[in-house]
């Protein structure tokens, strides 16, 4: 189990990183990142 701890740990700092990409950008390009 310890091994997948490590994995996951990856993907838990790329979700913070986009949710603060999101704020940063305006509101039109929040709509397309949506869409995306």
């Amino acid at each position: 189990m310890e091994e997948k701890k490590k994995s996951p740990s990856s993907e838990t700092l790329e979700r913070p990183r986009r949710k603060r990409k999101r704020r940063l950008l305006p509101a039109r390009q929040r709509k397309r990142e949506t869409l995306k």
